[in-house]
């Protein structure tokens, strides 16, 4: 990695070693992934796409070297499985009891170099589940620790919001499963608005102002205590309480963490910062809840919750307006689709307009199967979302659906560039036919490719 970076530049500096030499020597940074190393990666998807059987699904899986995936498998007889493919690595921690590869390891010693990869068959896979149900939405699919596979799983909200929704269906209908896409329940509302609900706004002192401002705050406070803990986009009371609850928490996770953290790694308020969240409630005296840019002070957890509490009221009034009622999630959770290259800083704006889409107002946010994500540190602003949605029917292919984010076209001047952005903000579906005699009978665009007469092809 190159010195010019000045992060890599200083660790190179500080480089650790035990040889006898000169201590002002510096040392190269170098990062080794499994994407640089010759793979069948491709030979695995057209295996995939040829697979009539669940051995032929792990046979083509064999060979997805990276990156690493969920692949999930299903057929007309009524089978259902998985399979985590990849090549992942063994090697020894950098350190002690920390994950391997979560911190540099010393390049000059053999001893920290890979030694192989863990083999497909000690990979995780299932076949037919006794509960008739596979979820993947990133969380742990093993509890064994060997082999170590990761530590970054997600702490699986998601996955448990999908795995109670499709136990309460019972039998599900492909509608069931897109309306269960755009769920935008926050499973962690239900740990944290008691904790807010119960806060104490009483005045702690006589001043007229700080008595003023906690009936402001218990105003705003109020959108809790009936909400059904959905994040929607509209003006409906669902809205105006998602977008003061994740405001508060917004606030939350900077009066938490960020006085603990260096500059460039403040509180994302992601899954992590959730799960440590619902550990700091139960555990009132711990030293996370003092802010140490307050000296001489020694807050505790209702005076944190307190803050929060007001600060997001006083953020949103200035952003959103005074009157709570009138408060909207998609008026602070806003997606704007760039161009990678037209769509960025310092271009000519009415060559952004032109290639950009958006902003769209979108419900959701991180840790909710509706995955709008967006990063406490920076705003409300989406950072990602989902790519595409799918439904496949198994009893009738030509009825699946399909959206795609922005459309199938890479040229802006396309038909198909951004075609199908509404209904994918809106959550609605297109057709996606299976067989050629429903293709031919829904898409009117065909692209014939023939090739020049004279031509020797292969």
């Amino acid at each position: 990695m190159s010195d010019v970076i000045e992060g890599v530049r200083d660790a190179g500096g500080r480089a650790p070693t035990e040889q006898q030499g000169d201590e002002t020597d510096s040392y190269a940074v170098s990062l080794a992934w499994t994407g640089l190393v010759p793979s069948r990666t491709a030979d695995a998807i057209l295996g995939l796409n040829l697979a009539r059987t669940f051995d032929d699904f792990r046979e083509a899986a064999q060979s997805f070297a990276v990156p690493a995936q969920n692949l999930v498998y299903a057929d007309r007889e009524g089978h259902i499985g998985y399979q985590a493919p990849g090549q992942v690595p063994i090697r020894r921690p950098a350190l002690p009891r920390t994950p391997p590869g979560s911190w540099p390891a010393p390049g000059w010693d053999s001893a920290y170099d890979w030694q192989g990869y863990v083999e497909f068959s000690e990979m995780p896979w299932a076949l037919d589940p006794v509960d008739g149900v596979i979820v993947t939405a990133n969380q742990a699919v093993t509890r064994s620790a060997s082999p170590f596979l990761t530590s970054d799983w997600d702490r699986g909200w998601r996955a448990t919001r999908i795995s109670e929704r499709l136990a309460e269906l019972g039998t599900v209908t492909p509608a069931d499963m897109a309306a269960i896409q755009m769920d935008s329940y926050d499973p962690f509302a239900e740990v944290l608005v008691p904790a807010l609900l119960a806060v104490p706004l009483e005045a702690t002192l006589t001043d007229p102002e700080s008595a003023d401002l906690l009936e402001f705050t218990r105003e705003a406070r109020d959108l809790l205590r009936d909400w059904d803990f959905t994040t929607p986009t509209g003006d409906e009371d669902a809205g105006a309480a998602a977008a003061y609850y994740n405001a508060v928490w917004r606030n939350l996770t900077e009066l938490l963490f960020d006085d603990e953290l260096p500059v460039g790694l403040k509180a994302d308020g992601g899954h992590r910062y959730r799960q440590a969240v619902a550990q700091l409630l139960t555990n009132p005296r711990s030293a996370w809840w003092d802010d140490k840019l307050t000296p001489n002070i020694t807050e505790g957890k209702d005076e944190i919750l307190r803050q929060a509490l007001i600060e997001a009221r006083l953020e949103l009034t200035r952003e959103l307006g005074k009157d709570p009622a009138d408060w909207q999630w998609g008026k602070l959770h806003r997606l704007t689709l760039e161009h990678p290259v037209l769509g960025g800083e310092g271009v000519p704006d009415a060559v952004r307009w032109f290639v950009n889409e958006g902003p769209h107002d979108m419900p959701g946010g991180s840790a909710i199967v509706n995955a709008n994500a967006w990063d406490a540190s920076e705003g409300y602003e989406v950072t990602a979302a989902p790519s595409m949605r799918m439904v496949v029917d198994l009893a009738d292919l030509d009825a699946s659906t399909w959206i795609n984010q922005s459309g199938v076209s890479g040229h802006p001047t396309a038909d198909h560039y951004s075609d199908q952005v509404n209904d994918w903000v809106a959550g609605r579906s297109r057709a996606w036919p299976f067989s050629e005699d429903a293709v031919r009978e829904t898409d009117p665009d065909v692209l014939t490719l023939r090739p020049e007469e004279g031509v020797a092809t292969r």
